[in-house]
């Protein structure tokens, strides 16, 4: 994994989530392979270890949009507890 990539995984939590990260975050998952794969432990990763580690960890692009993606959420969350924007209540009109 590269440095830049690494950052920007870390970027989507706070640092006190770093050692305990939360089970529905990519930093979770990239935690369950370094406790399997890391240093001391196993030598070798099996083909099938492999291609799901690739095919689940997210790659740079995406870690930036879940950055942007949580940005975004907290900005509306501000919004409506500010009441700076409108709120919004679909009506359901029977005819």
């Amino acid at each position: 994994m590269k440095k830049e990539q690494l950052d920007l995984l870390l970027s989507t939590l706070p640092k006190d989530q770093w050692d305990n990260p939360p089970e529905d975050s990519a930093l979770y998952a990239l935690k369950c392979y370094a406790e399997v794969y890391g240093k001391g432990k196993a030598t070798k990763m099996g083909w099938w270890d492999y291609w799901y580690m690739k095919q689940t960890l997210p790659t740079q692009g995406e870690i930036f949009d879940l950055v942007a993606i949580e940005e975004d959420y907290q900005k509306q969350r501000e919004e409506a507890r500010t009441g700076s924007k409108a709120a919004y209540f679909p009506v359901f009109i029977d005819f």
